[in-house]
Formats: structure tokens, C-alpha cells, sequence
């Protein structure tokens, strides 16, 4: 069989000898070091491409084996589970499940099924993860078989949806889950009845707490708080207490190294309370020195940044709010890190002034930079000047993802596309408030003193031809190494006797593999593309947005 080297890896290219990339070169005979360049290239960029690779020949398929069942994925919805299922039960000499490193399991997936495939992994100790990624209950037999295995896998829980769980029960939180010592990773949500974060109410952090302090070794830890409208995750046998971590009980977290709190505003208060005392009982449940990502939403927790200047200097990744308060606790903080390398700050303008010197000391290191749009009363737009974009441009020479909040009129301001476009970039987050006059998104806004006239809808076809059409504009710039774009748009609307109110979309373009390019489909569009009502994203969007 012969191939095109060239269209397969453009690493691989390099490891022969000069010229050759231009040449058809026969892959059956090369080395098994090239085979594992290029295919573990294609790995990472392309699954489609590499079940292709492995079907053009014996010596191929032979070679791509451990790439395809390195990490396996259960789908019980899935049209290919039942053969892949079947393909696993058969092998009876573990020449499949001998590669295999990872389990993702989503959706309902019956336990015989897990129980069998696990038993075939079992005997050649090398599964390294389970990965839970269903809101169904992990069964006890799977759980007692992992927890019995040498040597023993890390588990990491990702659950987003709950509240459409097929069986009521599996609403609640899986307790013996979320208490395995095995358990390094969670994403997760967090029900509450309460809206003052100052109020004890019932919520699930008590039991969440109780679960994180019985395994004791969590290591990344992302939650969103949501509220339990109607009762059905918190029960009124829970306790009534303050809406967070409960560290009363001298829980530690010894190995947290990264947390995530995605929460709720109420009335332009916080949902999360960050007293000193609460700070500096967090302080001592944990290794300052371990953490590495601090993610606070749009939460501007001041208390924290008092309480724990100087106490992470390895920190990499740090998100927050600007609200109103001293911004000097939050640059203290800021400077008081090593060497940050992402940086993402919400209503960024209200407080990027007072931040700035303390950013620009990390301009060596800094690779993302995130500066969110800021609303002020009322819906009013507080813009940031294009001078800060192109000092931007020169002040950070590493900068490869950058999200940017720029004017719109009919659509993005050209000169705030030309600054982008120079800056070779791999991804951009775009805000666009787009007018209510007719524009290249939406119809022209029309609303009366009652606010009985209906918005327009989004334009999806014109708005991913307008999203295109700037991500190929960044994509023919520089090195071409443009490979995302994230948009966010936005339009002021107006109910009862002409009340201001904001609607919301988003949609993303993601670079496709080259062998889909090359039929036609530049660029995977992903998102609802529809208007809603809070800019706050939940985590089911924000994985969407970012599996590759």
C-alpha cells in the first residue's frame, strides 16, 4: 500500500530525510517508530483519520491498535456500542484489551457489559482511569471490581446532568462515588434553595462535603451552584447552612490542586461567601503550594485574595470577576504569583485599569488572556478602548488565546478585526453586542411601551457566515495556526413599559481534521444558536465548547 506522507502528519515529515515528504513512500516497510509519529499524531487531531489509516493494511492496523483502544468509550445510545461490546467480549487472548489505558463511560450502560469487559482488562493491569460521565449510579459490583484492582485506577466524575436522570434516584448524588478514595477528579453540579449566600439554607453541599472529606484525595474540583426550585435534590431531612464547602468539620482536601465555583448572582450579590474566618479555615484544609488553577466565574472574592497572597506562588490559571469593592487585594494577589500563563477576568473594563501593571509582569508567561465584556445598569456597555488591544498586541509576545470585547455595528469594527488578525493567534473569544437596528446577525429590533412585540430571532445561517468569515480571516493570517473561534453575541431587548433586558447566544467554530477540510467542511460549528437570558454558560455548554 503506498501513501501521500505529507497529508498524514506533517510531524512525521520531518523524521525523514529531506525531500522524501514530497515523495509516495510505501508505509508497510518503514520503521515502527515512524508508524508511532504519525499515528500518534493523527491520534490527537483525528480519530476518523486514524480508523482510516488502520483499515488500508495489515501492517497498519497492526500498528494503529494501540491507538484505537488506548481509550475506549461506552455509550449505551451509541449505534456502534453493541459492537464494540461484542468485539471485546470475544477476545479471548486480550490482543484488544491488553492496549487498553482508559474506560469513559456515558449513558446507561448495562453492568454485565461493564463487568465482562473489565474482567478482560483486568488480567493485563494496565487500565490507568475510569472515567464517569453518567448521572446513572455507578452499580456495586463495577465499583467493588475497580476498587479491587492492582494497580488501582483513578477515577474522575463528570455528571452535568441530573436533572434529566432517567430514574429519580439517580437525581440524588451517588454517594459511594463521590467517597471513593480513587476519586482525583469532579465536575459536578450543586443544588441550593437559598439565594443569600449568608443564610443558612438546605442545600447539597453538606453531603458533597461529607463525600470529598471520606475519599480524601480529590485533586481538580469544578462545581456550578443551581438552584432547586422545586425540591428535588435537597430534601428537608438536610441540615440548614451556609451554601458552600462545609470545612466546620476540619475536612481537608490535601491534594487539590485545581477548583472551579461556576455560581449564581442574585441581585448583584455573590453566591458564595468568602468570610476571613471561612478563608482562612479553607487555608488550613488545604496545600497552598499544590494549587495550580484558582477559577472563581465571574466572583470577585476578595477575602480570598487578602487572605492567600503569597501563599500560591505556582498558580497558573486564574479567572474572577470585577465588581464594585477594592481592586487592590486582587492585584496583590495577582502579583504576588510566579508566573501566571492564563488569565481570564469577567467585566473586565470595570477594573482593568487598576490591574493593569500587576498583569503586565506576568507578560513573559502569559498565553491566555481573557478581558469579558462589562455591563453596567441598565444594560449599559462600558466599552474598552482599542488602544488597550494593540498594547495588548505588544506587550505579550506569548499570547496565543485572547478574548476580546469589541464594537459592532452591522458587525465586528474593522479596525478591531485588523488588530486581531496581526496577532497569530490559535484561539479568540469575541463579544459582539450587536445593535438594535438591522444587522449582519438579527432583524431589526421592533418593541412597543408594552413589550408585547416578540424579539427577532437569530439569523443561524447569516450569524455562522459571519462567524466564518472572521475565523478565515485569522486563519490566513500569520502561520495559519488559527484554530478556534468562540463568539459571543449579545442584544438589549425591552419588556413592560420599556424595561431593559439582555438576551445571549454563543456558537463556536473549531478547525476541522485536514482530510474533512479537504471534502469541504472547513470549520465544526458548534452551540444552540438561539437567544437566551442568562450570560451565565452551565457546564454541559462549557464541556461542549471545549472537548476537541
Amino acid at each position: 500500500m503506498s501513501l501521500r506522507i505529507t497529508p498524514i502528519a506533517n510531524a512525521a515529515a520531518s523524521a525523514w530525510s529531506q525531500g522524501v515528504a514530497s515523495q509516495t513512500a510505501n508505509l508497510n516497510v518503514v520503521p515502527d517508530d515512524i508508524h508511532h509519529l504519525i499515528l500518534s499524531d493523527i491520534v490527537d487531531t483525528s480519530p476518523a483519520d486514524l480508523l482510516n489509516v488502520a483499515q488500508s493494511s495489515e501492517v497498519l492496523h497492526d500498528a494503529a491498535l494501540p491507538y484505537i483502544y488506548r481509550n475506549i468509550i461506552l455509550n449505551g445510545e451509541s449505534t456502534a456500542y453493541q459492537a464494540l461490546v461484542e468485539k471485546l467480549s470475544k477476545n479471548e487472548h486480550g490482543d484488544l484489551t491488553k492496549h487498553i489505558r482508559s474506560i469513559t463511560v456515558k449513558d446507561e450502560v448495562p453492568s454485565a457489559d461493564l463487568i465482562t469487559i473489565l474482567n478482560k482488562t483486568i488480567q493485563h493491569r494496565n487500565l490507568r482511569s475510569l472515567n464517569w460521565e453518567t448521572s446513572t449510579h455507578i452499580p456495586p459490583a463495577v465499583y467493588d471490581m475497580i476498587h479491587a484492582m492492582w494497580p488501582k485506577p483513578e477515577i474522575r466524575v463528570i455528571v452535568v446532568d441530573r436533572k434529566t436522570a432517567k430514574s429519580v434516584a439517580h437525581r440524588q448524588m451517588d454517594m459511594k462515588l463521590l467517597s471513593s478514595p480513587l476519586l482525583v477528579s469532579l465536575t459536578y453540579e450543586v443544588y441550593m434553595q437559598g439565594f443569600a449566600p449568608e443564610h443558612p439554607c438546605r442545600s447539597e453541599w453538606p453531603r458533597l462535603s461529607q463525600a470529598l472529606a471520606t475519599g480524601g484525595n480529590i485533586r481538580s474540583l469544578r462545581l456550578q451552584v443551581l438552584q432547586d426550585g422545586h425540591n428535588l435534590f435537597t430534601p428537608d431531612t438536610e441540615p440548614a447552612k451556609i451554601p458552600r464547602l462545609d470545612l466546620t468539620t476540619g475536612m481537608r482536601l490535601p491534594l487539590l490542586e485545581e477548583m472551579t465555583l461556576q455560581t449564581l448572582r442574585y441581585h448583584g450579590q455573590t453566591a458564595y461567601l468568602w468570610d476571613p474566618d471561612y478563608c482562612r479555615m479553607f487555608r488550613d484544609a488545604i496545600d497552598c503550594s499544590r494549587l495550580r488553577k484558582l477559577d472563581f466565574g465571574g466572583e470577585h472574592p476578595e477575602k480570598f485574595f487578602s487572605c492567600f497572597t503569597g501563599l500560591c506562588p505556582k498558580l497558573k490559571v486564574l479567572s474572577f470577576g470585577m465588581w464594585e469593592g477594592d481592586k487592590s487585594p486582587a492585584k496583590r494577589f495577582i502579583e504576588s504569583i510566579d508566573a501566571l500563563e492564563h488569565l481570564d477576568l469577567s467585566r473586565a473594563q470595570a477594573g482593568i485599569d487598576d490591574l493593569w501593571p500587576a498583569i503586565e509582569q506576568h507578560k513573559d508567561t502569559l498565553e491566555t488572556l481573557i478581558l469579558g465584556p462589562t455591563f453596567e445598569a441598565y444594560c449599559h456597555k462600558v466599552g474598552m478602548p482599542l488602544s488597550r488591544l494593540k498594547d495588548i498586541a505588544r506587550t505579550f509576545p506569548r499570547l496565543r488565546h485572547l478574548g476580546w470585547d469589541a464594537p459592532c455595528e452591522r458587525n465586528i469594527d474593522p479596525q478591531h478585526l485588523v488588530a486581531l488578525v496581526g496577532m497569530n493567534l490559535t484561539k479568540l473569544d469575541l463579544w459582539l453586542h450587536i445593535p438594535q437596528e438591522a444587522n449582519d446577525y438579527s432583524e431589526k429590533l421592533v418593541q412597543d411601551i408594552w413589550g408585547n412585540i416578540p424579539h427577532p430571532e437569530l439569523n443561524k445561517k447569516s450569524t455562522i457566515a459571519c462567524a466564518t468569515g472572521i475565523a478565515d480571516r485569522l486563519l490566513g493570517s500569520g502561520q495559519g495556526a488559527f484554530r478556534c473561534l468562540t463568539l459571543h453575541l449579545s442584544r438589549e431587548g425591552a419588556s413592560d413599559r420599556c424595561q431593559p433586558y439582555m438576551m445571549y447566544s454563543k456558537l463556536q467554530l473549531r478547525l476541522n481534521a485536514r482530510s474533512e477540510r479537504t471534502s469541504g467542511d472547513k470549520w465544526n460549528v458548534r452551540g444552540k444558536l438561539g437567544w437566551y437570558w442568562s450570560h451565565d454558560s452551565t457546564l454541559m455548554e462549557d464541556l461542549l465548547f471545549e472537548t476537541e
